[in-house]
């Protein structure tokens, strides 16, 4: 009886310091698009034509690339669709995001567009956009993308870039 009334004495005693300790803030938290000026959706709708069944690679998602594209110091960000439109964000600062897809001059193609690429493919020290899009599929008719960025805009873009394999 007295073992039980230690027990018990002890598991009390560690609810009690257990409750008491201060609730650490969380390391992330859920930011709104009204808030960050982020708002943008990959939205995918199965149809008898193309669903996974006739596509096995329906539901992997597009693609999301973050990297200072205007020489800010700050990381922008470039979200690729599927089905919809791409878009690219410059950072204003303090999280907040400013949509300059059409201003920019980046629009999308005629494809489905799978993943996105922040990478300094001319070598001149600012990063360039490289898309890509499932080809000759389907409906999709798609090329991969290279936009060269040259003092923040847009100054050059390649259409159907491929790799050896043809894809």
């Amino acid at each position: 009886m007295i073992r039980l009334r230690y027990l018990c004495s002890i598991v009390s005693a560690l609810l009690f310091v257990q409750c008491q300790q201060a609730k650490e803030k969380p390391l992330f938290r859920v930011v709104s698009a009204e808030e960050t000026g982020v708002d943008f959706e990959n939205t995918i709708s199965p149809t008898p034509e193309l669903n996974i069944f006739t596509y096995m690679y329906f539901y992997n998602g597009g693609g999301v690339g973050a990297g200072d594209l205007n020489g800010d110091g700050r990381p922008d960000l470039v979200f690729t669709s599927n089905l919809g439109e791409n878009k690219v964000y410059l950072n204003e600062g303090n999280w907040k995001f400013r949509d300059v897809t059409k201003e920019s001059g980046f629009f999308s193609d005629q494809g489905w567009s799978n993943g996105v690429s922040l990478v300094d493919v001319n070598q001149d020290g600012k990063l360039d956009i490289y898309i890509s899009q499932v080809g000759d599929f389907l409906k999709f008719k798609g090329h991969n993308l290279l936009i060269v960025i040259v003092t923040g805009k847009q100054t050059a873009r390649w259409r159907g870039i491929t790799t050896g394999n043809g894809s």
